[in-house]
């Protein structure tokens, strides 16, 4: 006979290796660290990228402009990932 949670997982779809995972409240501040960090990490390139993009813009070159706001969208896109791979790690050690 099962249990309601065991219900509950496969009701999801999930068996019991794939179950969430409970976190400890270090690993919830990590994760919250982590999100901290990377947000910063994003602003602070996101202010320098867009005084650049402000500057070619004043200089009207438009070429210029794009090829900014693609390394702006490119390094966004690397930082988010390079989050979601570090609160992975934390939640992998989750018990």
């Amino acid at each position: 006979m099962k249990s309601a949670y065991e219900m509950a997982l496969a009701r999801m779809g999930l068996s019991g290796d794939d179950a969430p995972r409970v976190l400890t409240d270090a690993q919830r501040a990590e994760l919250s660290d982590i999100d901290r960090r990377y947000g910063a990490k994003i602003a602070e390139r996101e202010i320098v990228l867009r005084g650049e993009i402000d500057k070619a813009r004043d200089a009207g070159d438009a070429a210029e402009m794009e090829r900014l706001r693609e390394m702006l969208s490119r390094e966004r896109a690397e930082f988010e990932e390079e989050r979601e791979l570090a609160k992975e790690r934390v939640r992998r050690n989750a018990v």
